[in-house]
């Protein structure tokens, strides 16, 4: 990203992986990854643009962030399930409405979410709420950047696909994964 650009992450339960990059990055101080809460809180210093973990704010902060500055380019990071949330749809729709080019989601379309699969119609709708939709294999970073490289006039949402829990076998493409830790994991094949 470039200096004043916006990332958010609007699944905010993920945060442990933005925490690490933000200290690779220099942003948070390696003797504070331990303090921080376990959803992403606003703090400029550490880089983290937005306070997330209830899901579906993400893209409405997103959205004012680049009506606010239309120079810059705000990323909001989301998951598929997080869609089923009205204020999305709202986002989007007045996103396109402001034509906010410079407003680009990026959704991990892995197909579960809490409790149940996802909605699969996500780039259907998007599109009908006439953003550009563009579709690619969320484990391949170099087609994830080719995306987020696209000119459009339009709001732009990249369709991530992904495999739930990618490369751990017992966890892998299932549901109850959504709740498991790896630690209850490792004892259980360290029991074997």
């Amino acid at each position: 990203m470039k200096f004043g650009n916006n990332f958010i992450l609007s699944k905010g339960h993920a945060s442990a992986p933005l925490y690490v990059i933000l200290n690779e990055k220099g942003f948070i101080p390696s003797f504070k990854l331990y303090c921080l809460e376990e959803h992403p809180t606003l703090n400029k210093e550490y880089g983290i643009d937005a306070t997330t973990g209830s899901l579906g704010h993400g893209l409405s902060i997103g959205a004012g962030m680049a009506l606010a500055n239309r120079q810059n380019k705000v990323y909001v990071l989301m998951g598929d399930g997080e869609c089923d949330e009205g204020q999305i749809w709202e986002a989007a729709r007045i996103a396109s409405k402001l034509k906010l080019k410079n407003l680009i989601a990026i959704i991990d379309c892995n197909g579960f979410q809490g409790f149940k699969k996802s909605d699969r119609g996500i780039g259907r709708k998007f599109f009908a709420f006439g953003w550009k939709v563009v579709e690619c294999d969320g484990h391949d970073c170099e087609a994830l950047f080719k995306n987020l490289s696209i000119i459009t006039e339009k709001p732009l949402v990249i369709l991530a696909k992904t495999i739930k829990c990618k490369g751990i076998k017992e966890m892998e493409k299932k549901l109850e994964s959504h709740y498991c830790k790896l630690k209850k994991i490792e004892e259980e094949q360290t029991a074997k």
